[in-house]
Order: structure tokens, then C-alpha cells, then sequence
């Protein structure tokens, strides 16, 4: 019974993932949405919170090791998180994948297979990318959480819609002709 009141207490499901308590008080791990917009209705985030720079998630030690054995993330190595919205690829012109905020996991030391010569490391965390529909869910979760996030301000370009016929439009004379004509009289 305490394991349940514990598990119920400590972490909310979110999108991402949903944790289960079974009758044996182990956690499970179901994906799937428990309601389309959780975690700005339970935790509240302020202006102060979406500022570009980095933040520190206080939590109490109790709760942190709780939440760590339970979402699998050891927050001893877990530095902070970077938060920032992807920029648009630049070998395609879509921006689908532009929208979404990305929670990004620091990268842990990597080292060089001499055989191979393949990078390799032993985290599989620096894997893993979160992708959220607002900055406000990304800080949300981070809180929920308790992870420290740094939030990176993003590269805006306005780009203009260019209409087709520019393309055909006269621009006046080349500056090589002018000289051309200029030498030959």
C-alpha cells in the first residue's frame, strides 16, 4: 500500500510515458496519451521559468532518488538538459519538424574503437530526444521530472515569399555589356 501511495504521489503520467503501479508495487511503462495537454495543468510554469539560460530544479533528495528508480534516469550524471526548438534542415525545404520543442540529453564521454574506428559509448540515453508541442510542456516535464534544463534561444529568420515571376523580371543592363560596347566604339 505505501509502495502505490509513493508511486501515485511522487511521479504523474505524462505523454511520454505512463506509469503503472501493479498489485506487486513494481512500476510498469506503458506508452500512449492519458489526456492531450497533462503537464500544463499540473505543473504550473511561469514567465520566470521560459527565460533563455540555464535553470535548477530544487527538489527534495527523498523524492529525487524516488523519481530516478522509477523513470530510469540517474540524476547524478544528468548535468541538464537543453531545450530548444530544431532548426529547419537546409538540404530540404519543409518545416514540419521546426514546430515541436526537443529536450536533448547531454552527451556523455565517447571513445574510439581502434579496430573498427566506430565511436562507441555506453550511454544509451544520448539517444534519446523528447519532443514536445510548446517550450511551456518542455519545462513542464523537466519540473516534473526534476531534471535541470538550459533553454536555448532560437535562431529566427524571416524569410520572404518570393512570387514565381521574379525569376523573368528585367533587372537592367549587365555591367559587362556596358563595358563591351564601350570598347568596341
Amino acid at each position: 500500500m505505501l509502495k502505490k501511495f509513493l508511486i501515485s504521489s511522487v511521479v504523474k503520467p505524462t505523454f511520454q510515458s505512463r506509469i503503472i503501479a501493479s498489485t506487486t508495487g513494481r512500476a510498469a511503462f506503458c506508452s500512449g496519451s492519458v489526456n492531450p495537454n497533462p503537464t500544463a495543468s499540473q505543473i504550473k510554469v511561469d514567465e520566470k521559468d521560459l527565460e533563455v539560460g540555464e535553470h535548477i530544479v530544487i527538489d527534495d533528495p527523498n523524492q529525487q532518488h524516488i523519481k530516478s528508480f522509477l523513470n530510469g534516469v540517474e540524476f547524478n550524471r544528468v548535468n541538464s538538459v537543453n531545450i530548444y526548438r530544431p532548426s529547419r534542415n537546409t538540404m530540404q525545404t519543409g518545416t514540419l519538424r521546426t514546430k515541436k520543442w526537443v529536450i536533448e540529453l547531454p552527451f556523455n564521454p565517447k571513445w574510439n574503437d581502434r579496430l573498427m574506428g566506430w565511436w562507441a559509448s555506453k550511454d544509451t540515453l544520448n539517444q534519446l530526444n523528447l519532443r514536445f508541442d510548446s517550450e511551456s510542456d518542455a519545462v513542464a516535464y523537466c519540473k516534473e521530472i526534476g531534471l535541470n534544463y538550459n533553454i536555448v534561444e532560437e535562431d529566427v529568420t524571416i524569410r520572404k515569399k518570393k512570387k514565381y515571376g521574379y525569376r523573368f523580371r528585367y533587372r537592367g543592363e549587365l555591367e559587362g555589356e556596358k563595358e563591351k560596347e564601350v570598347g568596341i566604339n
